[in-house]
């Protein structure tokens, strides 16, 4: 779910990734103990501003991290 507000998802460790719509600068934040990250949209897409990764990579990323499995997360559907 996505919302104007933060979102989060933590594991059984109680660590979080944390998923930010921030509409002042019309970007999508992440962050997590991994480290915190700005996307921008740009043709279709959600880019890393630090690093030029894709929004689902660095959240998979994160997740993955978080429960110490391989997790790959997809775009929803018309997103």
């Amino acid at each position: 779910r996505v919302g104007d507000g933060p979102e989060s998802d933590g594991g059984d460790s109680g660590e979080e990734a944390v998923v930010n719509l921030h509409t002042p600068t019309q970007q999508v934040w992440l962050a997590s103990r991994k480290g915190g990250l700005h996307f921008s949209y740009d043709n279709g897409r959600w880019i890393s501003t630090r690093d030029g990764r894709d929004f689902w990579d660095a959240l998979s990323e994160a997740v993955s991290f978080i429960t110490g499995e391989s997790v790959a997360v997809k775009a929803p559907a018309g997103l």
